[in-house]
């Protein structure tokens, strides 16, 4: 990174060269030197901005960040963060930060083009209005600091052009949660936000629902409620936001159904969190087979809480998702009068044995594929190679898994990535010491905590990395 040091010219060249927009550099890192930043909330910014659209309103959105995204650390412009030390070598990118001293020529840059006023960014606890010289005409707004705010609802009446509102937390961590204090009519005066793209309330944890009047953001193409924890509803008007593509509610733990009006959101293509629930039958929740009606659905994360033995239904109701590339299971734990029930032993044969059986293929198409948690000894029939042909990313993550799906003879000819963790019952030995004989184009292997797995003498601390 030295090389930027020496002239600002040389840097100024570079963001000229790159086909995009200076925005998408420094929207992306307004945030203090050194900052991790998760890289999905940079591309939620840039989306809510309407950026992409800008740079090729042919393609999809999601795609071309990823690309601008690929491209910036190309450059050396930002860092890909790495994990357990040097010998982390994990293909997927999840948060970066930018050097500080291209940290210090960018923030120069933009405010020579009077793009941002850094100092008016930050949402404050005394109800400091910014000094932006024209709020009318604010477009993002979010809260760079603040784990306690408190706003006026009239503070919003002038934001006529606001595009993104992140109230929640940027930080990673749980601990960085964010409680709104003292009015919160706020919530009932977002329907003045005709323009608003991008919502987050992500890790505000005094949120327990949602107002009606969410409704009437008919632009809104973004809602993050991740790690709302006290969230317990969803309002049905949800159904109004025609454009939304995006909808986050995973870790709001104490949301037990999600409102079948969902299923009216036709360009939804990212669902987090959504919720098969043993309480479905008693309420007008969106079932499973109701997702068949979003078309564009490419990524979805599923939390369990019925009994093992009600999952053959549902596979065949994932097969119905054509769309679907990216799947994430996680069965949670039983509330606690379903697991005071007694289960008979011929009922846990079901259960371990013909319920996984005959569960058929989730998607044929599906790209990568995480399971969490997975409460049987057996891994499922359909986790082969003849029913996930296209599968590229394989994660099994804890749970009570006694083997897994990798036999002698099989072969997953377009796995990449493989990540084994916490699978601490596994009586077979697992041979993956040439792991190219049963994964041919597999780049990167992981095992943490998983005694029974053998792993290439090349491998370090787990990991292991093709130098091919």
């Amino acid at each position: 990174m030295a090389k930027w040091a020496s002239s600002n010219s040389i840097l100024y060249d570079l963001i000229r060269a790159l086909k995009t927009p200076i925005i998408w550099i420094l929207c992306g890192f307004i945030y203090p030197e050194n900052a991790i930043i998760n890289k999905r909330q940079i591309i939620y910014r840039w989306i809510g901005e309407g950026l992409v659209e800008a740079y090729d309103p042919s393609r999809d959105r999601e795609e071309i960040a990823e690309d601008l995204f690929k491209e910036l650390i190309r450059q050396g412009l930002i860092e890909p963060i790495k994990k357990r030390g040097a010998v982390y070598h994990n293909p997927v990118v999840k948060s970066c930060r930018m050097h500080p001293t291209i940290h210090q020529h960018v923030t120069a840059y933009a405010e020579q083009q009077r793009y941002f006023d850094f100092h008016s960014c930050q949402v404050k606890n005394n109800n400091n209005k910014g000094g932006h010289s024209n709020q009318a005409e604010l477009k993002t707004l979010f809260n760079l600091n603040d784990r306690y705010l408190k706003l006026d609802k009239r503070w919003f009446s002038v934001k006529e052009k606001l595009r993104v509102l992140q109230l929640g937390r940027w930080k990673r961590g749980a601990e960085h949660h964010i409680e709104l204090i003292g009015d919160t009519g706020l919530m009932e005066e977002l329907g003045q936000l005709k323009n608003l793209r991008c919502l987050s309330f992500k890790g505000v944890s005094s949120i327990t629902k949602l107002p009606d009047c969410l409704g009437e953001l008919v632009k809104l193409i973004i809602l993050d409620l991740r790690a709302c924890h006290n969230l317990e509803s969803l309002t049905t008007k949800i159904a109004l936001l025609k454009k939304l593509t995006h909808l986050d509610v995973s870790e709001c733990y104490l949301l037990d159904n999600i409102p079948e009006e969902l299923a009216q959101l036709s360009e939804l293509q990212v669902l987090k969190g959504f919720i098969l629930s043993h309480t479905q039958g008693t309420k007008r929740s969106c079932k499973l087979s109701d997702l068949g009606k979003l078309k564009k659905l490419r990524k979805l994360s599923i939390n369990i809480t019925t009994k093992v033995n009600e999952w053959p239904s549902h596979g065949e109701e994932l097969r119905q998702l054509s769309s679907l590339r990216s799947l994430t299971i996680t069965w949670a734990r039983l509330p606690s009068k379903e697991k005071e029930e007694k289960v008979s032993d011929e009922e846990k044969k079901v259960s371990d044995d013909s319920t996984m059986v005959s569960c058929p293929s989730p998607i044929q198409n599906l790209e990568k594929l995480d399971l969490r948690c997975l409460p049987t000894e057996n891994p499922p029939q359909w986790l082969k190679p003849n029913t996930l042909g296209g599968l590229k990313k394989q994660y099994i993550r804890g749970g009570q898994l006694k083997r897994l799906p990798f036999e002698p003879g099989t072969l997953w000819e377009k796995v990449e990535v493989l990540r084994l963790k916490c699978l601490k019952k596994l009586e077979e030995d697992i041979d993956l010491f040439e792991p190219r004989n049963v994964f041919p184009k597999l780049i990167y292997l992981e095992d943490f905590q998983c005694g029974t797995v053998g792993l290439p003498s090349s491998s370090k601390d787990g990991v292991w990395v093709w130098e091919g």
